[in-house]
């Protein structure tokens, strides 16, 4: 009987710490014990292209990217116990040239992502996130070298030119120190580009101050 007990006992202890750890490692996503920042400010450099069956192209039908840069407002809430939203407003400029031709875009980007978020301290945290988001197109032009023209705004939707409006399926994740939290995302069309088909693509790669 002795030594049962003995096996018990130890079956008892083993259980009663792996309980324990288990209880710590949870710990570590209760909201109290994670700083939250639910707002703050934001500066990125973004990429965008459109693919078609025949390949990549940029505005002007070459294969190439467009560079861009994106400011806004990231709002992350933060449930408790790992869960969380990754949204906000953002303002983009994308700029492109071709033979002294110079394209530019003010766009607006509006994303909603779930997001996981592990705590490693109450100051550091790592998080993925995936979603939805929109694009809106403001104003789109093309200007001649030395004003030689007046500029000509584009035709969102018109003779094989992007949509006004574009929908995106959304995924990143990043890393946060106190307020310094540096992110990258991945973006792909879920509506066509164009009223010829195609998808649009971006990448952004961003740095935010939360408060």
């Amino acid at each position: 009987m002795t030594h049962i007990s003995r096996i018990v006992t130890s079956l008892l202890l083993s259980c009663m710490t792996l309980s324990a750890n288990a209880g710590n490692f949870w710990s570590r996503f209760d909201k109290q014990a994670y700083r939250t920042r639910l707002w703050g400010i934001s500066a990125a450099y973004v990429t965008k292209s459109y693919h078609f069956d025949s390949g990549r192209q940029d505005i002007w039908g070459r294969d190439k990217i467009m560079n861009g840069i994106q400011f806004g407002i990231p709002v992350q809430p933060y449930f408790g116990y790992g869960l969380g939203l990754n949204t906000g407003i953002f303002y983009e400029h994308f700029f492109s040239t071709m033979d002294d031709i110079h394209f530019y875009e003010h766009n607006l980007n509006i994303p909603l992502m779930a997001e996981w978020r592990v705590p490693l301290g109450r100051e550091l945290s790592v998080f993925v996130n995936g979603g939805i988001s929109m694009d809106c197109g403001l104003r789109a032009e093309y200007v001649f070298p030395d004003n030689l023209f007046d500029a000509i705004g584009m035709k969102y939707g018109k003779d094989g030119m992007p949509k006004r409006v574009q929908f995106n399926g959304i995924a990143g994740g990043g890393v946060q120190w106190k307020a310094v939290q540096i992110s990258a995302y991945g973006s792909f069309g879920i509506t066509d580009a164009t009223d010829h088909g195609g998808q649009q693509r971006k990448v952004n790669l961003r740095l935010s101050v939360l408060f």
